[in-house]
């Protein structure tokens, strides 16, 4: 009846809580409530879901519909189901009451026993109830109950607004105007001759399709498989001169013209010889190129030679690679150089050159001999001080390149503090710069709560 989502489940006491719907009718908004299923035992005895219910039946001014299971797939018989009926009596005092026997689509109501009939019959007139039947699958009987419900409920409220006593104001301010006969002269209604013809027609119509019933889309649906399946042709509700239009083939238009205009009839024939002619050519274009190939001069010796090399070149490439990867310390060309600097390794390369090395010999020994001198002589702490420096170039002032004279280096200075100025105001406070705050806020310090205000007149209220 409602867009509610509730759970449904093929077992028993799904419902657990309270579930709300609400429906359109007669131009009236109604609210439905789906309550927890209640079992016959005593109140003391109920749990918390089975008191939502009862509380529900209790307190709402409602119209109450008590669905009976007559398949007993919910695993209780009739007669316990009707018990329940019974012991729910008291709750439904004052409350507009349907008793609905569901699921005949499972189990027919013609189909039960004339005990079973007579006992469902007796409770229902037992309280003065209506008894009505319905299927939730077949959807047989469930616009009935929706409207029988829905008529009570409003039938019951405009007869308690009526006995208000606001009533009574409102149909004093009503005048209903009655026509009195003026003579005792029986006048029928006059209808004209075409309007009864019309209504004829119409009548002869209705008996028509009275007997033939039109198969609706819904109906066309579940002969076709059902949702999901069912894919509804549209095409026959096109508005076309010529109904036998509608089914036909739409043409595929491509640039403002019909494609199947420019489909060759015989374009498989075509196509089966372009190819047998393609394989051919490819055929033929293989053969000569076998028969141009040159045979090489190239002997096996060497081609195994070349494959060596090859292998070879490829193994110190790697080799190269894994030694290049390896941690560990690198020593500078130059420590390298000095550290191989000594005098006989420079006598050995001058002597494989051809150079005489007598003389350099000599020098490097003299020299040897004069530091030895200056280490043993009196000044051997002063020396002992000095430490020997590599010597470093003279760095310039940078300040200085391009000035003529200090006159010309005042005015270039002068010159950059000007230019400065912009970037000194763009370096403005940041988010990320540090802020320090006002110790104490100035309504703490002064007025007339703070510190007193200085002046003659100061302490003189």
């Amino acid at each position: 009846m409602t867009r509610a989502n509730v759970d449904v489940q093929p077992y028993a006491f799904t419902t657990k809580s309270l579930y709300v719907g609400h429906m359109d009718y007669r131009y009236l908004r109604w609210q439905v409530i789906d309550t927890p299923g209640v079992l016959d035992h005593p109140l003391e005895e109920r749990n918390t879901i089975e008191m939502q219910a009862i509380t529900a039946l209790a307190h709402l001014q409602c119209c109450i519909i008590f669905l009976l299971d007559i398949s007993e797939q919910c695993g209780y018989p009739i007669s316990e189901q009707l018990s329940l009926f019974d012991s729910l009596k008291p709750l439904f005092a004052n409350k507009q009451l349907l008793l609905v026997a569901n699921k005949t689509d499972l189990q027919a109501w013609d189909e039960l026993s004339e005990a079973v009939k007579k006992s469902v019959q007796d409770s229902a007139k037992g309280a003065n109830v209506e008894l009505m039947f319905m299927s939730n699958v077949s959807e047989d009987g469930v616009m009935a109950v929706k409207t029988a419900a829905c008529d009570k409920l409003l039938t019951a409220r405009v007869d308690a607004r009526l006995a208000g006593k606001k009533v009574n104001e409102v149909m004093n301010r009503i005048t209903v105007a009655t026509p009195k006969p003026r003579d005792d002269i029986a006048r029928e209604a006059s209808i004209p001759d075409s309007v009864l013809f019309a209504k004829m027609n119409i009548n002869v119509k209705d008996e028509i399709k009275n007997d033939v019933k039109k198969l609706t889309e819904k109906d066309i649906m579940w002969m076709e498989g059902g949702p999901g399946v069912y894919n509804c042709d549209y095409r026959k509700y096109y508005d076309l001169l010529n109904t036998e239009w509608k089914l036909d083939k739409m043409p595929e238009i491509m640039d403002g013209k019909n494609v199947y205009d420019f489909v060759d009839p015989d374009i498989e024939n075509k196509l089966d010889i372009l190819e047998r002619e393609e394989e051919q050519l490819e055929e033929e274009h293989m053969t000569a190129k076998l028969d141009a190939e040159d045979v090489s001069d190239i002997d096996e010796e060497t081609i195994e030679l070349a494959k060596e090399i090859r292998k070879r070149k490829k193994m110190a490439i790697l080799n190269h690679n894994v030694n290049r990867s390896k941690n560990k310390p690198r020593i500078p060309r130059n420590v390298v150089a000095r550290r191989d600097r000594t005098i006989s390794n420079i006598s050995k390369k001058f002597s494989s050159l051809g150079v005489p090395t007598k003389k350099i010999e000599e020098r490097g020994r003299k020299r040897a001999r004069s530091m030895d001198l200056d280490q043993s002589d009196e000044g051997k702490e002063e020396s002992s001080k000095k430490v020997r420096v590599r010597s470093v170039s003279v760095t310039k002032d940078r300040s200085n390149m391009g000035v003529r004279d200090g006159a010309m280096k005042l005015k270039a200075r002068k010159l950059m503090i000007r230019h400065q100025k912009k970037f000194n105001r763009l370096g403005m406070r940041g988010e990320a710069d540090r802020k320090y705050g006002p110790k104490l806020d100035k309504h703490l310090l002064a007025g007339k709560m703070g510190k007193a205000p200085e002046g003659p007149d100061s302490y003189l209220n």
